[in-house]
């Protein structure tokens, strides 16, 4: 098995970007976050937060956990 690499720290949002990125959402992207939204899964995910020098499309903090969409 593999290591895995930490989860890098989160910084305050760039919010020009960030917007940009929602407002240019995939219709992949779109459809998931209807389901994220809603807090099925007992936990809030955020949208193109910053990780990094990355965004990530969706981010569950308590969870550790982030989710890249294609297409």
């Amino acid at each position: 098995m593999g290591t895995i690499a930490p989860v890098p720290t989160w910084t305050d949002r760039d919010t020009t970007r960030a917007r940009e990125l929602r407002n240019t959402a995939t219709p992949a992207e779109r459809a998931l976050w209807k389901h994220l939204a809603k807090s099925q899964l007992g936990v809030r995910f955020s949208r193109q937060m910053p990780v990094g020098p990355f965004f990530a499309d969706f981010l569950c903090r308590p969870r550790k956990l982030i989710v890249e969409v294609y297409g």
